[in-house]
């Protein structure tokens, strides 16, 4: 006999958070015996849902169950393609490099670094996919093609980051339990800018970013990791000569140190910091839909946060259908939609530090949003 749900709940606490999001995406009504506004499980406390309850008993009303429930399906040619063009961005980076006059490679090396640690980021958004299951529809398919794509490469084998990510989504919001929190109120006094600065120099932040989990890794996943950089690195030298290999570790490496810590740093700060913990509508954030600056800082829709955390069981590539759907229920468009990333008083970075105009309406009381 398998753990009762009682046991799965203590086990994984996402287990009953998201049994009861499926409920609600099924149009199932929510039955309580008592008000509540927090879920107990034996390993924690889970966030609050009053707000998700809302949401959803809304998407009924308006006969909107269905069509965000039509949604769910993963495509496995779909996360192909975006793993296929990803890894086409950094290989072509590389090329250029190589092929460039050496007067030039004074411009194409940091273009490169640019490029590479852009998809570093991208291809990591695609292993928060796959910590979901929501790459492929076979679940033994999902977890291999992330652990081959991106897992091993950047030392983050989907069991490593499933088992973290998903304690984000349990405890969204519990300082103590939530891994992915780094909201301090005493952050917020100062500029975007210096909070910015804070924590991209945190180490580490730093390290996490450079080294991946591989200090949870187990002995057979650092050999697999060594073997996949001795492939590649082989087929790259057999390609273009011990040097050419050389010239990619580098850049991936020193792309990893900067771009990429930059962007995931600037991520992490967007999807939740400077908000109001308490709820997931209060405390998460969507960041705009820019086609230059989303290539950068959010590739594959990872900017509809909010959206994302209503609705884990969507995948990427559908995500902005599903904030349309949401955005026909008040509740949800009034919160935290950001339209700018940089400029105006809805802009992310405004948010950040609770300069932006919903902020400056409501006070810094909490009962306002930001963007």
């Amino acid at each position: 006999m398998g753990p009762s749900r009682l046991e799965r709940a203590e086990i994984d606490p996402q287990v009953a958070l998201l049994s009861r999001l499926r409920g609600l995406l099924r149009g199932a009504e929510w039955r309580e015996r008592r008000p509540v506004t927090t879920l107990d499980t034996p390993a924690g406390r889970l966030p609050p849902l009053h707000d998700v309850r809302g949401i959803y008993a809304e998407l009924r009303r308006r006969n909107l169950v269905d069509p965000l429930r039509a949604l769910q399906r993963p495509s496995t040619f779909r996360s192909l393609a975006a793993f296929g063009f990803d890894w086409a961005c950094i290989l072509a980076a590389w090329a250029l490099v190589l092929r460039a006059p050496l007067p030039l490679a004074v411009l194409t090396v940091p273009l490169a670094v640019l490029l590479i640690g852009a998809r570093q980021r991208a291809l990591g958004n695609l292993l928060h996919e796959a910590g979901h299951k929501m790459l492929c529809v076979s679940r033994r398919l999902n977890d291999h093609l992330a652990n081959l794509a991106v897992g091993l490469p950047t030392l983050s084998p989907v069991r490593c980051y499933r088992a973290k990510h998903l304690k984000h989504h349990a405890h969204l919001g519990v300082a103590e339990s939530d891994p992915d929190f780094i909201h301090a109120e005493e952050d917020l006094q100062g500029t975007a800018w210096s909070l910015f600065a804070r924590h991209v120099f945190d180490r580490g932040m730093f390290l996490s970013n450079l080294c991946g989990n591989w200090g949870s890794l187990v002995a057979q996943e650092r050999v697999a990791a060594a073997v996949w950089w001795a492939l590649l690195l082989g087929a790259l030298a057999l390609a273009a000569g011990p040097a050419g290999a050389l010239v990619f570790a580098g850049l991936w490496i020193v792309a990893r140190m900067t771009v990429f810590h930059g962007i995931t740093v600037f991520r992490e700060i967007s999807d939740h910091v400077g908000l109001q913990p308490g709820s997931v509508l209060g405390f998460t954030r969507n960041s705009p839909q820019e086609p230059v600056l989303s290539f950068f800082l959010h590739p594959h829709e990872n900017n509809y946060h909010l959206t994302h955390h209503l609705a884990p069981t969507v995948p990427f590539h559908r995500l902005r259908a599903a904030h349309k759907i949401f955005l026909q229920v008040p509740e949800y468009a009034a919160a935290h939609q950001c339209d700018r990333y940089f400029s105006g008083r809805r802009s992310v970075i405004a948010c950040w530090v609770r300069r932006c105009l919903r902020w400056h309406r409501a006070g810094t009381s909490g009962t306002g949003a930001g963007g």
